[in-house]
């Protein structure tokens, strides 16, 4: 009998090691098998127990004191060898087995004893027959350069200097150069097709860094999925690490009272990057502004009752903005920015922009996937003439998709739904109730957005005036300058603080009428969703 794993042969005379002594085969029967150690000390092993402390290695050869780790020749020979070799060799070992049993074969007898010496001679230098039986077909031919070396050495040198530059030089123009330089010289010329091959070989990321720039090479540049070796990619804990990103819609949209279009909407997404999952949804027809950066974190305090502590955000200015900023460090929220131009820093959000337009998005009429061929669009296809939904029902569905339909999909990342991971990473890391945050007016003053200006002045008689609508109320017979915060959920409201002028400085009045809330109708002519689009206010759609 003999151990695959290892040179240890069980017959009468061969020696194992057993607990650091030797021990000597003297018995190989049916069922057991007897030794005799040092001292004439004798024992005696099933073969079931036998196999068993082998594949632990407590039982190894003398020779080379393990039995399952192959030699590091065998390894490479494993990783080097193609399917065919495989097969190849398979085939041998069938022919080798039918030989030792004695079966019939359709081999030379030649060639069986080439491959059983080949075997044998296999396990018992490198402890594994099969690699004897190996095809070394790959390790064939001559693989060297066979240009001359002063060839070489110029044909590298024009890549580096004529090719590899911002001249945009094509191939041939820079092999045509290196032909009269060749012919100059007195050196051998290579060919065009080997001088393509050589310039095909060159680093991808630094050749195009050198001919295109850093944007055009960062397709090219080596994915690192750690920032540091202790930092984890994503995390370790739900609200650990958070993406904020921006994206225009692909689906045209109309008022829900009028029926004219109103573009398409803008929404922002607040993403958990260990969990995969979506912790707000913000839905605007404002550009992004720190405006929506603020009410997609207003979003998700009214539904986790918590921000995270870190903000993953890109170089946008909406992210530039005193209030946002001062929204995370009243919270000690850590604001991280992406480098610019590195688009897989985002991915996490990026990714599910995608994945909100393939499965819900380019699925509703009047979605614009048929405007990226614009010339083919016609009037009866227009998505512009085509748009139902409008900004009221879109959110609603939108925050049902995100909160119930993809946070119960097993993510093929993950393994799980992001639900799943999050309550998992929740129940590991702990709930951290000192980070919870109250629902309360503190909180909401702080997420409340202001006008471009930051200040209003009163027009007598009639009030402040804020996108075209004049607002009032009793305490601006003061006079004074204002500064006001809109109220996202009420196009009829804001809030607004007094200010005086003082030697050229505005400071915080100190009558006690100089805070409340400024009243205006919405006009009646205009529609709900008309007035947001046209006014340009933030407004809060979201689901539970």
């Amino acid at each position: 009998m003999a151990i695959s794993c290892g040179p240890i042969h069980v017959t009468v005379g061969a020696e194992v090691v057993w607990d650091g002594r030797v021990w000597t085969v003297v018995n190989a029967g049916e069922t057991r098998i007897e030794f005799l150690g040092d001292g004439n000390a004798f024992t005696g092993l099933p073969y079931e127990t036998f196999e068993e402390l082998v594949k632990k290695g407590r039982i190894t050869c003398p020779s080379t004191g393990a039995t399952n780790n192959l030699s590091s020749t065998v390894k490479k020979l494993f990783e080097e060898a193609s399917e065919k070799d495989f097969q190849e060799a398979n085939r041998r070992m069938a022919l080798v087995r039918s030989y030792l049993k004695g079966d019939p074969t359709s081999v030379s007898q030649r060639t069986l004893r080439y491959l059983v010496a080949q075997y044998k001679k296999a396990e018992a230098v490198q402890g594994c027959g099969y690699a004897g039986l190996m095809t070394r077909n790959h390790r064939k031919g001559n693989r060297s350069r066979k240009l001359p070396e002063a060839t070489y050495q110029l044909t590298v040198e024009f890549i580096e200097r004529d090719y590899e530059t911002v001249k945009q030089k094509t191939k041939y123009a820079v092999y045509a150069a290196l032909l009269l330089v060749c012919q100059e010289r007195g050196v051998t010329p290579p060919s065009y097709k080997t001088f393509s091959k050589l310039v095909k070989q060159r680093p991808r990321y630094e050749q195009t860094l050198k001919r295109q720039g850093r944007r055009a090479a960062y397709s090219h540049e080596p994915f690192y999925w750690e920032l540091t070796q202790t930092t984890p990619r994503h995390g370790d804990r739900p609200f650990e690490i958070v993406h904020i990103d921006h994206t225009e819609l692909d689906v045209e949209l109309r008022c829900s009272q009028t029926g004219r279009n109103l573009g398409r909407p803008w929404m922002t997404l607040l993403t958990d990057a260990f969990s995969r999952r979506e912790l707000a949804v913000y839905l605007t027809y404002d550009s992004p502004s720190y405006r929506s950066a603020m009410m997609i974190l207003r979003e998700c305090v009214r539904r986790h009752g918590r921000l995270p502590q870190i903000l993953v955000i890109d170089g946008g200015p909406e992210f530039r903005s005193t209030y946002f900023e001062t929204l995370l460090a009243r919270y000690e929220c850590t604001q991280k920015i992406r480098p610019p131009a590195r688009a897989r820093f985002g991915s996490v959000c990026e990714r599910l922009f995608g994945t909100a337009n393939t499965h819900l998005i380019h699925n509703l009429t009047g979605n614009t996937q048929l405007t990226r061929n614009v010339r083919q669009v016609t009037q009866s296809v227009n998505p512009k003439n085509l748009a139902v939904w409008t900004l009221e029902s879109l959110s609603s569905r939108l925050c049902e998709w995100a909160y119930e339909v993809y946070d119960t999909i097993e993510h093929p990342t993950l393994g799980q739904s992001p639900r799943e991971a999050f309550q998992a990473g929740l129940a590991q890391s702990g709930i951290r109730s000192h980070r919870l945050i109250a629902y309360d007016d503190d909180f909401l003053v702080l997420t409340l957005p202001t006008t471009r200006k930051g200040t209003v002045k009163v027009f007598p008689g009639r009030g402040i005036k804020v996108h075209g609508l004049y607002y009032w109320c009793d305490s601006f017979r003061m006079g004074c300058r204002y500064r006001v915060c809109l109220r996202p959920e009420s196009v009829g409201a804001m809030l607004f603080r007094a200010l005086c002028r003082l030697s050229g400085m505005l400071t915080k009045g100190t009558d006690d009428r100089s805070g409340g809330v400024a009243q205006a109708p919405v006009p009646p002519f205009q529609g709900l969703d008309d007035f947001r689009q046209k006014a340009g206010h933030v407004f809060e759609v979201g689901g539970v």
